[in-house]
């Protein structure tokens, strides 16, 4: 199986490394409000969910199902980067 975090990789950040949150490498490929946007990271782990419904293969199913997760760990993320700025 394919960790959750290998599909972000390779999906957000043309195989870079992308651990706990956005790092340097996504700082190259995402624009900064983006990066620590909730909304945007949500968004994405709503279209991995959509995907997710239409999907047979079992394990399609769960890859999306990670990816949506690790979506919603990222947007966490940027809203506690958000707290933290105010």
């Amino acid at each position: 199986m394919v960790p959750a975090r290998t599909a972000i990789r390779e999906k957000t950040a043309g195989g870079s490394q992308c651990e706990d949150a956005p790092t340097e490498t996504t700082s190259r490929i995402l624009p900064a409000d983006i990066q620590h946007s909730p909304k945007y990271w949500r968004s994405r782990a709503a279209g991995a969910r959509a995907m997710l419904e239409d999907a047979r293969d079992p394990k399609v199913r769960t890859y999306l199902a990670e990816i949506a997760q690790e979506y919603e760990r990222l947007a966490a993320i940027a809203e506690e980067r958000q707290r933290a700025d105010e």
